[in-house]
């Protein structure tokens, strides 16, 4: 959040995917969604969901 804090801009509106499936993937989706924004896709080593 810092680095888009110091761009002027935030979560809200913005599309975005997440590498990984474990505890802080999830977490981060949460996070990104509490804060405006819409996770499209998570992957990891076994594949992706769209």
């Amino acid at each position: 959040m810092e680095m888009l804090k110091t761009k002027g801009t935030d979560l809200k509106g913005k599309t975005c995917l997440v590498s990984g499936s474990g505890n802080v993937a999830q977490y981060t989706v949460e996070k990104v969604i509490e804060l405006g924004g819409k996770v499209v896709t998570m992957s990891d080593s076994d594949g992706y969901i769209y």
